[in-house]
């Protein structure tokens, strides 16, 4: 049992740095408020965990919960139309994209 126990913290310590190596390499590449917003799925993916590891009952609530957790990242990152904005005392034009 203490073999097992080990071996748990150790999978647990490599795949926490897996994770942190990824997002640290996805923040550096991406944009930062994009990127961060995939941080919500830390708890979906413990319910789910918790459920396939340990038979945990998921109940509906905890289901609203991760699909607004999906929601707002889709929201997060969904590209709508471009908007163009006017400096009127410049009168240059940008145009913002990244809606």
């Amino acid at each position: 049992n203490f073999i097992l126990h080990e071996v748990s913290w150790a999978f647990l310590c490599l795949f926490l740095g897996v994770a942190l190596n990824i997002t640290i390499r996805l923040l550096e590449k991406g944009d930062p408020g994009k990127v961060s917003a995939f941080l919500f799925l830390a708890p979906f993916f413990g319910v789910l965990s918790g459920w396939v590891l340990l038979g945990e009952a998921i109940e509906w609530y905890v289901m609203l919960g991760g699909l607004l957790i999906f929601i707002g990242i889709f929201l997060v990152n969904w590209r709508g139309k471009s908007v163009s904005v006017v400096n009127i005392r410049t009168k240059e034009a940008f145009v913002n994209s990244s809606n």
